[in-house]
């Protein structure tokens, strides 16, 4: 059982109590989608989760744990689909494994919108560089070793920080776009993948 507030109180052992704090996960996820964080409480999350505040309390010991758990699962769920593009696009030009990372990154923040943006003022709020210090390395591991390894950045003498470099310009022009959505209005996807697309070749370019 951990002491931490933002960390679950306990892990689920059995099949039945991960079925319960997937419901519950799966519950703050529509919540959090449908209300953002004005309308986010554990009542309402038990309530659509279909279990008593009791059985949420018993996994998650407050709300902010919730978010935690969310942003979590959120960035694991990034890491994975970042790894399957790395390897999927081995051998491929340099400016298709961009594209591919870029698509995954906009529709990690503009595919849900809503619950993007609540997790994001929650992260910059929440103290969780520890918490999401294994699903961050595993990015930069993955992006890094495909820049390593592409024959067109052989030359370019990139430092050891290339990937989280790169990671930081994707992050900060594409969570500055969503700041500037209107919610409801669809945003303007491929302007901005062509924007840091061309932040990202223009980093990794060779020096001449």
């Amino acid at each position: 059982m951990s002491n931490d507030p933002l960390l679950p109180r306990k892990l689920p052992r059995q099949v039945r109590a991960a079925a319960t704090v997937e419901a519950i996960l799966e519950a703050a996820t529509r919540v959090l989608s449908d209300r953002s964080l004005a309308g986010f409480n554990t009542n309402r999350v038990a309530e659509v989760a279909g279990v008593s505040v009791g059985s949420l309390y018993q996994y998650f010991p407050n709300k902010a744990a919730l978010v935690a758990a969310l942003i979590e699962r959120a960035q694991t769920s990034l890491a994975q689909a970042i790894e399957v593009s790395v390897e999927r696009m081995r051998g491929r030009p340099l400016v298709e494994v961009l594209s591919g990372l870029i698509d995954i990154a906009v529709e990690h923040q503009f595919g849900n919108a809503v619950f993007s943006a609540a997790l994001d003022h929650e992260e910059q709020r929440l103290p969780l560089g520890e918490l999401l210090s294994v699903a961050q390395m595993r990015i930069v591991t993955a992006v890094q070793a495909a820049f390593e390894s592409h024959p067109e950045l052989a030359n370019a003498s990139l430092p050891a920080c290339a990937a989280a470099d790169c990671l930081a310009i994707a992050k900060a022009l594409i969570e500055a776009e969503a700041a500037h959505s209107q919610p409801h209005k669809e945003p303007h996807t491929h302007d901005l993948h062509q924007r840091v697309l061309r932040a990202l070749r223009g980093y990794l370019q060779p020096p001449t």
